[in-house]
Parts: structure tokens; C-alpha cells; sequence
């Protein structure tokens, strides 16, 4: 099993998080006003929290205020580029509000940060095999693979990757490393568990 170091946070950034939880709670009762002023108050006492930067781009969203979210969603990155799945999928979905030319300059913004984020090539992935750009695809969940080779969603891309476009090969051999990745995401190399 694979564990993330934990970090001792202060007084003040525990509040903050307190706070964003609460935040979260009037925005998901659609009481943006005072889901903002929570918000805020969160993100003064805890700035470098990517999940409160995250929670605001979402709130702006929310509002139709598609470049003060954008601002939070890359802040939040920046803050985090290696695990935060939400603020990827954020990011992504915000583009598309945007025209073509913005959303190509917004992904391209991101895509040095999160070279190294299995995530978002799997995000990308997903993304290639929805427009039929098959090549393109299996070059993102290669490179997810190698990040993340214990993955089940990769596996289970690359299965769906290999149903799409009829490689048996590829597909047999998914589905023998899918047995041998128990749900923990770690490799057991066939054993059964005692």
C-alpha cells in the first residue's frame, strides 16, 4: 500500500479547513454569497491550501465567473500539481467554456505542471479516445502507466483502449494484469491473499 506523508498543519490552517468545510456546505445548498465569504475567510487563514483554491474556482464556476475560476483552479495547481484529481478535472472542464484558442493556451499552461501527474494523462486519455485519436491515446496511458504501473484505472483504460479498437493482444494481456492488482492498487503477482 502506498501512503502520502502527512503534514503537521498550524492552528490557523486547521481553522481554515474548518471553515472551507462549511463553505462547501452553503455551496452545495446553492448559497453562494455566503459560500464566498466563507470561502475567503478560509483561503486568509490557510492560502496555501490547494483544496480551498480548488473550492472557490468551483464556487466561481458555479457564478459564470469563468476567469476568476480559472485563476483559482491554476493557483491550486501550482499549490499541488502532483495529486489533486479535482482540480485537474476543474481545470479541464473549465476549458471547454472557454473558445479554442483559450483552451489550447489554458492546457498548455498546465501541461508542464502536470507532466508527472498520472491523472492527467489518463484525463487526456479519456479525452483522445472520445474524438477517435487512438495513437494519441495510447501514448497518454503509456505514460500514466509509467507513473502509476499499479494503477486499476489504467488497466482498465487500456482494456477499454483495446476494445475500441479490436487489439485481442493488447486486451489479454490487461486483462491478466488486471488479476494480479488487488483493490489496495497494489501488485500481488498472483499470490492469493492468506
Amino acid at each position: 500500500m502506498q501512503f502520502n506523508k502527512l503534514k503537521k498543519l498550524t492552528d490557523l490552517e486547521a481553522a481554515g479547513l474548518f471553515y472551507n468545510n462549511i463553505g462547501c456546505r452553503f455551496l452545495l445548498q446553492k448559497d453562494y454569497g455566503y459560500a464566498e465569504f466563507i470561502l475567503c475567510f478560509a483561503e486568509q487563514l490557510y492560502p496555501d491550501s490547494p483544496m480551498i483554491k480548488n473550492n472557490l474556482g468551483v464556487l466561481y464556476l458555479k457564478l459564470g465567473e469563468f476567469d476568476k475560476a480559472l485563476n483559482y483552479f491554476l493557483k491550486g495547481i501550482n499549490l499541488d500539481s502532483h495529486s489533486n484529481r479535482s482540480l485537474i478535472s476543474n481545470v479541464i472542464k473549465l476549458s471547454f467554456y472557454f473558445n479554442d484558442k483559450k483552451r489550447d493556451k489554458i492546457l498548455k499552461t498546465i501541461e508542464k505542471k502536470l507532466d508527472k501527474n498520472y491523472y492527467w494523462h489518463i484525463m487526456l486519455a479519456k479525452k483522445y479516445m472520445k474524438e477517435n485519436d487512438f495513437h494519441s491515446a495510447f501514448k497518454e496511458l503509456k505514460k500514466a502507466e509509467k507513473l502509476f504501473p499499479q494503477s486499476q484505472e489504467v488497466v482498465q483504460l487500456f482494456l477499454r483502449y483495446a476494445k475500441l479498437t479490436g487489439n485481442s493482444k493488447l486486451y489479454k494481456t490487461y486483462l491478466k494484469k488486471v488479476k494480479t492488482i488487488d483493490l489496495s492498487g497494489n501488485l500481488n503477482n498472483g499470490k492469493k491473499d492468506k
